[in-house]
């Protein structure tokens, strides 16, 4: 892994190139090796190019925030639904687990907190 990094740095590529390169081969070789080996071989990739920079990172964080953001509107929108005084049918749960729409689960958040029939009424409408 390190004769390939090796081998980028030393490379025509551009610098924009060689980050999405570092990155993806990063990537890649997570199927094959344990995290600890990784990390030792891509430790000096990532201060000599600021694989933060790359377009490909960028893209992956991009992603993962937003999932990170999803699952924790879901989360909060489960624990005011538990809160509701009559039991709950579970599929509704379920529902709102398959739901990846930050701005519906965000609408489903306030209506369940102020008006439980407009939750219903935004629920059923998606």
């Amino acid at each position: 892994m390190r004769n390939c990094v090796l081998q980028i740095f030393s490379s025509p590529l551009s610098v924009p190139q060689k980050r999405d390169l570092v990155l993806k081969q990063e990537l890649f070789s997570g199927l094959a090796f344990e995290t600890d080996v990784i990390n030792i071989a891509y430790k000096e990739a990532e201060a000599m190019l600021d694989l933060t920079q790359s377009a490909g990172y960028k893209r992956l964080f991009s992603k993962a925030e937003k999932k990170g953001s999803v699952i924790s509107l879901q989360r909060a929108l489960m624990d005011v639904l538990c809160k509701f005084p009559d039991r709950l049918d579970p599929k509704i749960m379920l529902e709102i687990a398959q739901i990846y729409d930050p701005e519906l689960l965000h609408q489903l958040l306030l209506a369940a907190s102020t008006d439980k029939t407009e939750f219903y009424r935004i629920l059923e409408s998606n």
